[in-house]
């Protein structure tokens, strides 16, 4: 800016050229801003992603692989250790005896007539029952105690325990000061 200041003659040019500058200048700025978002979005976005993936792996982990260890998931390691968590889900898809195309169309192999019977005992121990000799006499607060005319509020027990604070401090200064007079003399 200075630059121009100095190298042009006419003060109209180089007004108009500091403006130009100065715009550019803008220009760039917001796209920094834009470009500088877009990067903490997807910075966040990958930590996320690693986190998701080594909390999965970590989850499988009690799954044994094919001669393969845990792997710790970084920036460098995410797709492998990805590829290693659905070989274990494989694995485990395998050992289940469920195939891929029954859990892609919906049809997982249940035992239909034990399921059933799961449901109804689950059912018939939900019962909820309900007391023979209900009296509504409109009292929903009936909890079994008497209520007292003379309980004490928060400022009442807090003043009362002050009192009784001091008088323990002034009874200790007093035996304080008595067992000190016979030792003085």
């Amino acid at each position: 800016v200075e630059e121009l200041n100095f190298s042009q003659g006419g003060v109209a040019n180089r007004r108009q050229a500091i403006d130009e500058f100065e715009k550019n200048l803008a220009q760039a700025t917001e796209k920094f801003e834009r470009n500088r978002g877009k990067y903490e979005r997807l910075a966040k976005m990958l930590i996320d992603t690693q986190a998701g993936v080594d909390h999965l792996a970590e989850k499988l982990a009690q799954i044994p692989a094919d001669n393969e260890t845990r792997l710790e998931v970084g920036e460098e390691t995410v797709v492998d250790a990805l590829e290693q968590c659905g070989m274990r889900l494989d694995k485990l898809l395998r050992l289940t005896g469920l195939s891929k195309e029954d859990l892609n169309n919906g049809r997982a192999l249940l035992d239909d007539e034990r399921y059933e019977e799961k449901l109804l005992l689950r059912s018939q121990a939900d019962v909820r029952v309900k007391p023979a000799d209900k009296e509504d006499d409109g009292d929903d607060d009936d909890d079994g105690f008497e209520e007292d005319e003379d309980v004490c509020g928060r400022s009442h027990v807090k003043y009362n325990s002050k009192q009784i604070l001091e008088k323990q401090k002034a009874r200790s200064r007093r035996k304080g000061k008595a067992a000190a007079a016979p030792a003085a003399a």
